[in-house]
């Protein structure tokens, strides 16, 4: 695979890992009953059978791809939600617990930079390449 190969499929697993951090902060505040079934992957999802759901958190999986560049697999964050006390939710259950996602602002924060430093190294070995096809190109013997 050519050096653009990799560093494209490093741009996408970066905006993959980019856009994993901004849903679980967007839906980090999003509290829902204490579920007795499993969580989903959305805000909530209102279904007859089950109700409303608490978000489930996910993270973006990288592998590297044996023929170069890398993978991303969107993965369900373990554990998805942590218990919270708030007798006033009208979600709470007998003993006031809600569950809130298990998201660490702090945390997704880190990730989302990191993620932009690798965008940026990807973008960086782009335009390196390009400038070398470009000299080879002009080069006058």
């Amino acid at each position: 695979m050519r050096i653009s190969g990799i560093a494209l499929s490093g741009l996408q697993a970066s905006v993959a890992r980019l856009n994993a951090s901004a849903v679980n902060m967007a839906n980090a505040n999003t509290d829902g009953p204490v579920p007795d079934v499993r969580p989903v992957s959305a805000a909530f999802s209102l279904s007859s059978e089950r109700g409303l759901q608490v978000y489930q958190p996910v993270r973006a999986e990288q592998t590297a791809n044996p023929n170069g560049g890398v993978n991303v697999t969107y993965m369900p964050a373990n554990p998805s939600y942590v218990l919270s006390y708030d007798p006033h939710a009208s979600m709470a259950n007998k003993d006031g617990m809600v569950a809130s996602p298990n998201v660490d602002p702090g945390q997704e924060t880190v990730e989302m930079v990191k993620a932009k430093s690798a965008y940026q190294a990807s973008l960086s070995l782009i335009r390196a390449e390009d400038e070398m096809a470009h000299n080879l190109l002009n080069a006058k013997y």
